[in-house]
């Protein structure tokens, strides 16, 4: 398979894409499944899980355009 420079870059250029998105992605496991309206334990969980994530991610953004 033949491949030129520039698809190749390409390709590069996606898979850095990715592996950095990949930090910004959680998955989860909830009793109610994919409703968590119908469980105020799992409505508590998943925004409980969410704020956190925002925290977390807004202080790391914070940290790297501090650089």
């Amino acid at each position: 398979m033949h491949v030129s420079a520039r698809v190749f870059a390409e390709l590069l250029a996606v898979s850095s894409l990715l592996q950095s998105l990949a930090k910004t992605i959680e998955f989860d496991w909830y009793e109610s499944g994919h409703m968590v309206y119908v469980r105020d334990e799992s409505l508590k969980q998943l925004h409980d899980r969410v704020a956190a994530f925002i925290t977390r991610t807004q202080a790391e953004a914070k940290q790297a355009l501090a650089r």
